[in-house]
Order: structure tokens, then C-alpha cells, then sequence
């Protein structure tokens, strides 16, 4: 019990406002426990600009764009990502650039996300990717998820789908320690998108 709620105790005396500063005291402190429980996680909706899909974040993103080299000619990347419960989330953006087909411009991302990663692997093929389902993808490409450890004990947690003459990538880097919790959010992440 808080010194206030003892000095009101106090100063006022008997059995009814004992009650009610009891009663009283024991709402501030629940509210005040609430408030300490917050989750760490706090998922919104967010969008691009131009995208008609709706995703997921967990905390409020900031954004920005950038020119990225795939192997071919440049293009243009944007970006959201933020950071909430010791991990980063990124949703990505990527205009197909000419002459690569979403399928190449995926292996392309893939490989310069593990080099990014500095992932324990030789070559991307060593680090399998697995097929997804999301209702209304482009059929262009197989939606795709990756799950790859870093130097330093990091973790990365990708998925790319098409959508829109668009390629996009959810990604979350957690700690290794922190697998199964960032399992869940990737989870949350795909969960939550919502495709037209």
C-alpha cells in the first residue's frame, strides 16, 4: 500500500472511508500493475503507399527507400521496420527489376539477405527455403520462407510472396536464444497480411 493511502487511512479514521481508501488504493495500485504488463508487442496495421495489401507491424515503423544492385539492373527498394521485445522487424518493397523474373529476383534477395546476415553457410542453396501459402499471391512465384543463423548469434526469420508486379520481404532478427519467440512473431507477421 502506498504512504498516501496509509496517511488518508490515518487522518480520516473509521470503518467506512477505511474501506473506501482501501478500495480506492487497490484500484491505483491495479491500474499501475496494467500499465507495468503492457505487451511488448503491440501489432498495428501498416501499408506502402501504393500497395493495396494491408500487413503487420508490432511497433510504429519508420521508412525509408533505397537503390539496391540484384545482379542486373538497379531497383528500388522501400522500406518499414522498427524494433519491439529484442528483435527488428522489416517489411520490404522491391520493384522487379527489367529482364529478372520474381523467382530470380527472390534468390537474388535471399542471397544478399544471408551475405547481410553474415549467415554461417557457404552458399544460399545450403540454407533450404520452404513454400507458403497465401491466399492471393501472384502466381508468378511461389511464396518462400527462410530461416537462417548469423554471426554473433543472430537469427534472421524471412518470407517473400509477389504481389501486384511487386516482390516483398517480412523479416524478423532476433537473438538464436530467442527462436520460438520470434517463430511467433513471423507467424504474427503472415497472419496478418491481408491481399485483395
Amino acid at each position: 500500500m502506498s504512504q498516501s493511502c496509509m496517511n488518508s487511512r490515518v487522518r480520516r479514521g473509521g470503518g467506512e472511508v477505511h474501506r473506501l481508501v482501501l478500495a480506492v488504493c487497490s484500484v491505483i495500485l491495479m491500474l499501475a500493475g496494467l500499465g507495468a504488463c503492457t505487451p511488448a508487442l503491440n501489432w498495428r496495421e501498416v501499408r506502402f503507399d501504393d500497395a493495396r495489401w494491408v500487413g503487420w507491424l508490432p511497433c510504429k515503423p519508420d521508412r525509408a527507400q533505397r537503390t539496391v544492385n540484384l545482379g542486373g539492373p538497379s531497383a528500388q527498394l522501400s522500406l518499414m521496420g522498427c524494433q519491439a521485445d529484442g528483435m527488428d522487424f522489416t517489411l520490404a518493397q522491391l520493384t522487379l527489376p527489367a529482364g529478372l523474373s520474381a523467382t530470380q529476383a527472390q534468390q537474388a534477395w535471399k542471397t544478399a539477405s544471408l551475405a547481410s546476415l553474415q549467415a554461417a553457410s557457404d552458399t544460399p542453396s545450403d540454407v533450404p527455403s520452404t513454400d507458403w501459402v497465401l491466399a492471393g499471391a501472384s502466381a508468378v512465384m511461389t511464396p518462400q520462407r527462410v530461416v537462417a543463423q548469423g554471426g554473433q548469434g543472430q537469427s534472421a526469420r524471412w518470407a517473400w510472396f509477389a504481389y501486384d508486379g511487386l516482390l516483398y520481404q517480412l523479416a524478423v532478427y532476433a537473438p538464436a536464444a530467442r527462436a520460438a519467440r520470434a517463430q511467433q512473431a513471423m507467424d504474427s507477421l503472415i497472419s496478418g497480411l491481408r491481399l485483395p
